[in-house]
């Protein structure tokens, strides 16, 4: 006769049930609440029967997202998993899914510890791929309350991969107009993932909602750095997604931002003989075909590393694999992307992100002088192109919200 699961099980197979028929009243479409209906509803069943098996897998799944979002950051999930574990590990479990000594052997020790060995193990391997699909960073994020509110500010929506994300570069433009006493309130919200193209986030309905439900003044859009540098690719993934984006964005009144990119280090790996100067003058040369079909602006942000480098080649601005920025790198972008965006000089800013400040300053004028001197026409119909006008580099005023 089957034995009836202890309170601590109840407990688990109680919390997960919840857990999973609110997922899916509130979401049931999304992939990762069908992934978690499968693994976890499946995982409650086999406890409630007393499959050993599913314990120690369950247990070892737990672990591993325990361990991965100390790791990433997100200690607030800690106390909650943790929680579910120690249902799981409580004596009253371990007594129900203990083996009973009476009952005969029909597996030597040897075959016992590989069948436990290779649990465990698929337990972990689990527990991995759980753990990237559950806790995969939210791509949208940003100040999305004060976007919907009713105060007045630019309202940007950064969509983009790493090199927009990293360094917490978005808060930066917006921590650069408060270091200004004459810059518009900045309200920064984003659609960003790692290894992201366009063509991935105009696939995504995430984005599009975002564009269609809220009120933005700029979209400002980084393709991935590989495709936008190769002609071919270019033309053939990133041009019509950047004019499906662009399109969505006029529907709302914004203004499109194009994210010139500053390249790699030592320039696309990939193509034989290739330079972080060949790199950059595809990167230019393509952001301008780009910007003539989408009348769009363009944020220099290659320019300003380029004319960075010349004067200070010893500044680093990639982290060690040449790809992704480093804070400093981070933060020319960020003030490149705070002129273009307000039309204000970033040298007015006292924001140096923790940055030396005699330092953080020379960086300012360099990406002020770059977007000064970037000999773009549609940088120069910003001003009236933007749903509220912004103000001008020199004007005091703030946008009033469209």
């Amino acid at each position: 006769m089957r034995r009836r699961p202890p309170v601590t099980i109840l407990a688990y197979s109680a919390v997960i049930i919840a857990i999973l028929v609110w997922a899916l009243i509130v979401d049931g479409t999304h992939p990762v609440v069908l992934f978690a209906v499968v693994i976890l509803g499946g995982s409650a069943v086999g406890l409630y029967f007393g499959i050993r098996v599913v314990w120690i897998l369950v247990i070892a799944f737990y672990i591993v997202n325990i361990v991965g979002v100390v790791a990433t950051g997100s200690a607030g999930s800690v106390v909650p998993l943790g929680m579910v574990l120690a249902l799981l590990i409580a004596p009253p479990s371990r007594r129900y899914f203990r083996r009973d000594p009476a009952a005969p052997a029909t597996v030597s020790r040897a075959g016992r510890a590989i069948r436990l060995t290779a649990t465990v193990l698929a337990g972990l391997v689990l527990g991995l791929a759980a753990h990237a699909i559950l806790f995969a960073p939210d791509p949208v994020g940003g100040d999305l309350e004060l976007v919907r509110s009713n105060r007045p500010g630019l309202r940007v929506l950064f969509v983009g991969n790493s090199l927009t994300a990293d360094n917490a570069m978005i808060r930066t433009v917006r921590r650069l107009g408060e270091g200004d006493p004459r810059a518009p309130a900045i309200f920064a919200a984003r659609y960003t993932r790692r290894g992201l193209t366009l063509q991935d986030a105009l696939e995504d309905d995430r984005l599009r909602e975002l564009l269609g439900d809220e009120r933005w003044n700029y979209i400002v859009l980084q393709e991935h750095s590989l495709r936008a540098s190769r002609p071919a690719e270019r033309r053939a993934r990133t041009l019509p997604a950047a004019v499906a984006l662009d399109a969505l964005a006029r529907h709302t009144g914004a203004q499109t931002v194009l994210f010139v990119h500053p390249g790699y280090e030592r320039g696309d790996e990939d193509a034989s003989g290739d330079t972080q100067a060949a790199m950059r003058a595809r990167l230019r040369q393509g952001s301008n075909e780009l910007a003539v079909s989408l009348s769009a602006v363009l944020a220099p942000v290659g320019d300003a590393w380029d004319a960075t480098l010349r004067r200070q080649p010893q500044i680093d601005l990639w982290v060690g694999d040449g790809i992704r920025p480093t804070k400093t790198g981070s933060y020319v972008t960020a003030c490149v992307l705070y002129a273009v965006l307000t039309r204000r000089d970033p040298t007015a800013s006292r924001f140096a992100a923790g940055l030396d400040p005699v330092q953080a300053r020379w960086l300012r004028s360099v990406a002020a002088a770059s977007v000064a001197t970037r000999d773009d026409r549609s940088l120069r119909r910003a001003a009236t192109a933007a749903r509220p006008r912004a103000p001008s580099l020199s004007g005091p005023s703030a946008s009033s919200g469209p």
